[in-house]
């Protein structure tokens, strides 16, 4: 789970959102990631790969699943001299 109570709750929020309002989730899903990805390091990243599965979930169901397709593009861009983030995200099909 997150270790900042604040995300913490903003994900719970997000989740609880997907069903009703999976645009509202998706925003929330991808501030959140922004916001755990200012910590390096393989927890951070498993983090930050299982807040973006959620935004997957949320994409689908909002059908704007080229918003985080772009989203995920502009991640990889901003964090391409961090491997294994990189890898974490080819490892979870988030492309």
């Amino acid at each position: 789970m997150l270790e900042d109570p604040g995300l913490a709750r903003r994900a719970r929020l997000a989740e609880a959102r997907e069903p009703t309002r999976p645009d509202e989730a998706l925003n929330s899903y991808t501030l959140i990631t922004d916001k755990e990805l200012l910590e390096t390091g393989r927890t951070a990243y498993a983090r930050a790969v299982s807040i973006l599965k959620g935004a997957g979930r949320a994409a689908e169901a909002a059908g704007q699943t080229h918003v985080l397709r772009a989203e995920l593009a502009a991640l990889r861009e901003r964090h391409h001299r961090r491997p294994s983030l990189i890898e974490m995200l080819d490892e979870a099909d988030l492309t």
